[in-house]
Parts: C-alpha cells; sequence; structure tokens
C-alpha cells in the first residue's frame, strides 16, 4: 500500500504533530508500507528535516496564493506520489485544502485526523473564518472522508457534537519509550526541582493562568521549586507571559528557556520533577505521554482527554483558573510518595498503551478496511 501523510508543516511548528506524525509514519513503514510525507517548508525545516529519516519527506512551499490559499505546491507532490491512500492531520489549513482539491479531482481515498480541531474550544476560535472555510473545503472533506481519526473516545465525542457522521476509528498516539531509571524526587541539598511545561506558547495552553497560579503558592514552596516554560512563540504570548512574570515578581522561580528539540529537550525531560499542562483544549497532547514515558508525575486538566490518567494514577488533575491550580500544587508538589507513585503509574500506562508497533498495526487494519 502506497500512503502518503499529509500535515501543514515538516518542522516543529507543527507542535505535537511533529514528533506524533513522524512515529506513526515510522511504524508504518517499519511495517514495510510504501510511506512518505508531504508537508509545507517553513523557516525551521532545514534544521528540523533530518529528524524525519528514513522517511521521505516532499517538502513544499506554503508561500504565495496559489500555495497557500490553494495547496497549489501540495497536490502537485500529491500528483508525483500517486498514493493509494492519503491521511491527513489537522484541518483547516492548506494541507485540508490540497487534499480536499486532490481527492474531488481523482476519487483517491483518504482519511482526516482532526488532532483537536473540531472540539467546542478551537471551533470557537476564529469562528467566522472557519465557517467559510468550512463551506468551501473542510464540510466536503469531513463528509467524504472513509473515516476520522480521533485520538481518543473524547475526541470521538466532540466530533459526533460537532455534526459530523462519518465512521470514527479510535487510535491513540504512540510515544518512543526512553531508558529511564525509577526516580527520586527528594531535592538535593540548596536544589531546586523542577515542574516543567513543554510546547507551543498559546493562549489556549492557560500559561499565564498558570503564572497566576504560581504566585499564589507559599514562597517557601517557590523556593524549592522552579518553574520552567520551555517552546516557542505564537502569536506575541511569550512577550506578554513575561511582563506578567515580571509583574507577579516571579523571575527569580520561573525560567523561560525557549524551544527545545532532539537532545536538549531529552536533558530537560531526564532533570525535570514533574510536568504541567494547564490547556483548554487539546486531542491528545504528545508532551503529556512523553512526560510519562520520563516517569514524571503530569499535572494536567480535563481537556488534556487522557481520563485515564487520573483513573491510573499517572495525573493530578487542575483546572485552568488560578484557583484550580495552585491548592493542588500546593498541596502535591511536596508529596514524596505521591509524586513517585504518579512517575511510575505514568511510565506504566504508555508502555501498555501508546506503544508505536500495537498502534500501527491497528492503523494499518484500519486503512486496509477504508479501501475496501
Amino acid at each position: 500500500m502506497k500512503l502518503v501523510h499529509v500535515v501543514d508543516t515538516s518542522s516543529r511548528l507543527a507542535g505535537g504533530m511533529f514528533e506524533s506524525v513522524k512515529g506513526l509514519a515510522r511504524a508504518a513503514l517499519a511495517q514495510h508500507d510504501d510511506v512518505s510525507v508531504i508537508a509545507g517548508r517553513d523557516q525551521w525545516t532545514d534544521v528540523d528535516l533530518p529528524s524525519w529519516d528514513p522517511l521521505m519527506v516532499h517538502t513544499v512551499p506554503s508561500a504565495g496564493l496559489a500555495n497557500k490559499v490553494m495547496g497549489g505546491a501540495m497536490r502537485a507532490a500529491m500528483a508525483r506520489t500517486a498514493p493509494d491512500l492519503v491521511h491527513l492531520h489537522g484541518i483547516w489549513g492548506v494541507g485540508a485544502r490540497a487534499t480536499a482539491a486532490w481527492a474531488r479531482r481523482t476519487g483517491t481515498p483518504f482519511v482526516v485526523a482532526p488532532r483537536g480541531m473540531l472540539d467546542r474550544w478551537a471551533r470557537e476560535r476564529s469562528r467566522l473564518k472557519k465557517r467559510l472555510s468550512q463551506c468551501v473545503w473542510e464540510g466536503w472533506l469531513l463528509d467524504n472522508a472513509r473515516f476520522l481519526h480521533a485520538l481518543n473516545r473524547e475526541e470521538a465525542d466532540s466530533i459526533a457534537e460537532a455534526g459530523w457522521r462519518r465512521p470514527v476509528v479510535v487510535i491513540p498516539n504512540g510515544v518512543a519509550i526512553p531508558d529511564v531509571a525509577t526516580r527520586s524526587f527528594h531535592g538535593g541539598t540548596g536544589e531546586r526541582r523542577t515542574l516543567l511545561y513543554i510546547g507551543r506558547l498559546h493562549p489556549k495552553k492557560g500559561l499565564e493562568e498558570l503564572l497566576h497560579g504560581w504566585a499564589a503558592l507559599p514562597a517557601s514552596l517557590r523556593d524549592d521549586w522552579k518553574l520552567k516554560i520551555a517552546g516557542w512563540d505564537e502569536v506575541g504570548t511569550l512577550a506578554k507571559l513575561v511582563s506578567r512574570t515580571r509583574a507577579l515578581g516571579l523571575e527569580d522561580s520561573v525560567e523561560f528557556v525557549g524551544p527545545l528539540f532532539g537532545e536538549e529537550k531529552d536533558r530537560m525531560f531526564r532533570s525535570a520533577a514533574a510536568f504541567i499542562l494547564p490547556s483548554y483544549s487539546e486531542g491528545l497532547p504528545m508532551a503529556v505521554l512523553e512526560a510519562w514515558a520520563y516517569r514524571l508525575p503530569v499535572f494536567m486538566t480535563r481537556a488534556c482527554n487522557l481520563p485515564k490518567g487520573f483513573e491510573a494514577g499517572a495525573a493530578f488533575e487542575i483546572g485552568t483558573r488560578p484557583a484550580e491550580i495552585a491548592p493542588v500544587l500546593a498541596a502535591t508538589l511536596n508529596d514524596v510518595a505521591a509524586l513517585e507513585a504518579a512517575g511510575e503509574n505514568g511510565r506504566a500506562l504508555v508502555e501498555r498503551d501508546h506503544g508505536w508497533d500495537a498502534i500501527a498495526r491497528d492503523m494499518r487494519g484500519a486503512y486496509l478496511e477504508a479501501r475496501r
């Protein structure tokens, strides 16, 4: 089977899809399928492209009217690769427009992974633009997909709530499992432990609310812990967060470390003592799966769509308001036994449910059924 994955960008700017699409495509390649990727170019493509090895990645321009609006370069790449099946990751972007146009013209079967972009919070953002796009492209795309790929049952429910009635296949993201020994959560002499956030710096991630929650903690707790925020800026969020950090007097206990990838990201996960994601909206966050793989306890909202993390004792539930964040952190960050148990439970959860080989087998079965 000749399979093509389509994603709007080939670099770190794709967020969690940068890792999850790579993992899924590599796992399919290991099953001896003919797998390639079509993705837009951006300022980070040349730096990040080697991380896709051994996959064949066709990077295409994303600037200009024909490419950005009509997906012309992506459609040309689809013509060159002539896939038997297209797996689109994400909607509302150039990949969706190109896939819709290509499939309409050729009749090539395709499947769509909305990646959280059909949940209520996401649908309400830029509502008028999305309604226009839905009328022109996404409506046809979602009505004619062989199936919609949901990352969890909560996303499947969001798809139904949004009004789409195509078959839905629920298959989660996978994660690479690093070699990490059992952790100790006792701080060293004079050493602060790290509460880590890694991801996009965007309003939907709840980071400004996190800062206010952090400010509400006892000063003695902030003397023992440091909040490290790692990620790339979107829509001017970093400047707002830095300004808020100064206004709250948190410069000594909050650090913005910039985007992390590869070995730098690995070192940060290994040095952290806990992970936090106070998000308003997610599909299935790769960063949480990675944190569990590194045996880290996780603080997250229900909007992260990983309720099994709470059920397994791998995560502590927070809300998006500062008053729903601070009390949980205050009650937990110095509870060494609770942190250790959550970290071990998270590692066991990803080993059981999120290995790429099993996920690829399930996905291949869904692909074969879709082509019948």
